[in-house]
C-alpha cells in the first residue's frame, strides 16, 4: 500500500512539473427576453389584430484570442448579436391568403424572423501597429 502512495506521489510530481504554460481567452454571453401585448387594426380597415410578441437577443463575444496580452502584439476579438423576434398572436387567415378570410390576410408578414443584428472580427495593433 505504502509503495502505491509513493508511486502516485511520484507520478503527480512528474506531471505538474513537466506541465507547459496556460493561455487563456475572455468569452462573453449576454440575452435580453421582452414579452409585449398589443392590439393594432388590420391594414385593410377595422378588423382588430391582436399580438403577444416575445423578444430576445443573444449575445457571443470572444476577447483576447491572440493568448496572453503583450502590448507590442496584435490583438483579436469576435462578436455578434442575433435576435428573434417571434409573435405568438398568429392567426393563419394572417399569413395564409384565403378569400373568405380577405381582411385579415397582411401581406409580407414575417412569422418568426432571425436577424444577425451585428457580427464582428476585430484586430487591433496588426503588422507592428499598422493597421
Amino acid at each position: 500500500m505504502a509503495a502505491a502512495t509513493r508511486m502516485g506521489v511520484l507520478a503527480s510530481l512528474a506531471i505538474s512539473t513537466a506541465a507547459s504554460t496556460a493561455a487563456a481567452a475572455d468569452f462573453e454571453v449576454s440575452t435580453d427576453i421582452v414579452g409585449q401585448g398589443y392590439e393594432v387594426a388590420g391594414p385593410w380597415g377595422d378588423v382588430v389584430l391582436g399580438r403577444r410578441r416575445l423578444y430576445a437577443s443573444l449575445g457571443l463575444g470572444a476577447y483576447n484570442l491572440q493568448g496572453d496580452f503583450d502590448p507590442d502584439e496584435a490583438v483579436y476579438n469576435v462578436a455578434l448579436r442575433m435576435r428573434v423576434d417571434a409573435d405568438f398572436g398568429y392567426d393563419g387567415a394572417e399569413y395564409n391568403y384565403d378569400i373568405a378570410n380577405a381582411g385579415r390576410y397582411v401581406p409580407g408578414l414575417p412569422q418568426v424572423p432571425v436577424d444577425l443584428m451585428y457580427g464582428y472580427v476585430e484586430g487591433k495593433n496588426i503588422g507592428g501597429g499598422w493597421f
